[in-house]
């Protein structure tokens, strides 16, 4: 979580750690046998994505929807549904101006196809894949004005470079910025 990573540091930033609610339990479980202790900035927002919009789960945790944001959605649209997905573009798009959000998403390939059947073998089912003219068209028409796609090559100069932790832009999934 980037709240725990960045602590005494964030200031005044709230940090809103949205995910999935089983998920979100195994995180806080494994952060307290760490011994980690959050950062009062750092709010916990259990969100089933399929079954509770972000919108209402946001709202309960004291989200300002009135204020810009910037959204980190990475390594989760592959396994939502177009639906899923769509609804909470639809959200995103629907923030104030200069409002962004960053996100990855598999790109529609025999790459892609490989890696869904092997993980639903394991039981976690890969929802989505997409080519990246359909991923450009749902997040215009989700209300995003500027549009980037980020090749791996672009993606690891602009935000994997200066990491010491050896991450790197992913291959098999595209990351995608935008702005409202």
């Amino acid at each position: 979580s980037y709240a725990l990573r960045m602590g005494d540091t964030l200031g005044d930033l709230i940090v809103y750690e949205v995910d999935d609610p089983p998920f979100q339990h195994w995180k806080r479980e494994r952060i307290a046998e760490l011994g980690m202790e959050p950062p009062a900035q750092l709010r916990f927002v259990p969100c089933e994505f399929e079954t509770t919009s972000i919108a209402d789960a946001l709202a309960a945790c004291g989200f300002a929807a009135d204020e810009p944001c910037f959204i980190s959605w990475l390594g989760v649209t592959q396994y939502l549904t177009r639906d899923a997905i769509v609804d909470t573009l639809r959200w995103a798009g629907a923030r104030p101006a200069g409002s962004e959000i960053v996100l990855t998403y598999l790109e529609a390939n025999a790459q892609a196809a490989q890696l869904q059947t092997r993980m639903n073998e394991t039981g976690i089912t890969v929802h989505s894949a997409f080519a990246t003219e359909e991923m450009a068209a749902m997040v215009a028409e989700a209300g995003f004005s500027t549009i980037e796609h980020l090749g791996p090559e672009l993606a690891q100069e602009r935000y994997f470079k200066d990491r010491t932790d050896g991450l790197k832009a992913p291959e098999m999934q595209r990351l995608l910025s935008a702005i409202v």
